[in-house]
């Protein structure tokens, strides 16, 4: 699986959690928010695999833990290291892109299930 499907993957999960959370119970949407970001970690974590595996960089234990513990901080950090100063912040930039049409795709889920 390419990193483009992993993005997109990440996208139709806001919106279908979204759009799940205002249908279901509240209970259950409590659930469903937890098993979204459960797998929007495992996802962000085989992004950056993926990612160390086409680049060549090493992947060691400690970079790997970080990346599961503390993405918002090492991910950028990771950015720099990979791609050099200016490279990692148009990677930094477009992960924020990501970020926010992420967070676009939750809210458009959520109105479309208050309409529906």
């Amino acid at each position: 699986m390419t990193k483009t499907y992993l993005r997109w993957l990440l996208v139709v999960s806001a919106f279908s959690t979204g759009f799940a959370e205002q249908k279901a119970p509240h209970d259950i949407a409590a659930l469903l928010g937890l098993t979204n970001w459960a797998l929007s970690s495992l996802w962000l974590y085989w992004l950056f695999w993926l990612d160390t595996t086409q680049r060549g960089y090493p992947r060691p234990l400690a970079l790997r833990r970080a990346v599961l513990a503390m993405s918002a901080l090492v991910i950028p950090f990771y950015f720099y290291k990979t791609r050099g100063l200016w490279k990692g912040i148009w990677a930094i930039g477009r992960a924020l892109g990501m970020i926010l049409l992420i967070m676009m795709a939750y809210v458009i889920g959520v109105l479309t299930a208050q309409l529906a």
